[in-house]
This record gives structure tokens, C-alpha cells and sequence, in this order.
């Protein structure tokens, strides 16, 4: 839940609406238009192709560990962006390196 409400409206608001922060910036450019409830369910739909999850060895209290954030990051970019011109797939790949709390790879996530 915590990387859902750290990640998933900030990049809603950039993709669709070019808001960050509550600042209006250059609109994203999308190669078809995609509504909010289908960019959470791409969201959804890759987090569950990529991420082998144990119910029996993972705690739901458990802290959001490092390998989880990078793989929720690859997920967000891979769903949430996937139907970016490339141009705005660059600025939104900043945007969500700018939000990430770990390390990421310095070349393109894409």
C-alpha cells in the first residue's frame, strides 16, 4: 500500500494531466489515450506477471524492502508509461527516479 500511495496518483496526475506537485508542466505525450482506472489495472496487471509473491513467507506488516520498490518502480514504468511517445517517456522516467528511495540502474529503465 505504501508504494501505491507514494507512486500510483503522482504518476496519474503527470501522465494525464502534466500536474506534478500541483504544478502544471508540458503535457506527456500518449500514443493512445488511456484512462486512469486502465493505467492502474496495467499497474496491477504487471505487478502480478513480475512479482512472485509467497503468502506463507511474507508478512503484510513487513517493511517495503529495497527489492520491492525496484521492482514496483519497474512495474509503474513498464505500465504507466509503456504507452508514451518516447520523447515523454524520458521525462517520465525522471519523474519516477526523482520519487524512488533507492538506487536505480543510471542507463534507461526502458
Amino acid at each position: 500500500i505504501e508504494l501505491f500511495e507514494r507512486y500510483v496518483p503522482q504518476s496519474i496526475d503527470y501522465v494525464l494531466n502534466g500536474v506534478i506537485g500541483g504544478e502544471a508542466q508540458e503535457k506527456l505525450v500518449q500514443v493512445i489515450p488511456i484512462t486512469s482506472i486502465d493505467l492502474v489495472k496495467q499497474l496491477c496487471s504487471t505487478l502480478d506477471a513480475y512479482w512472485a509473491f509467497d503468502q506463507e513467507t511474507m508478512n503484510p506488516a513487513d517493511q517495503v524492502r529495497p527489492s520491492t520498490e525496484c521492482m514496483f518502480v519497474y512495474c509503474i514504468i513498464w505500465s504507466m508509461g509503456a504507452q508514451l511517445l518516447q520523447s515523454s517517456r524520458e521525462r517520465f522516467e525522471a519523474f519516477i527516479k526523482d520519487r524512488c528511495t533507492q538506487r536505480l540502474p543510471d542507463g534507461s529503465l526502458y
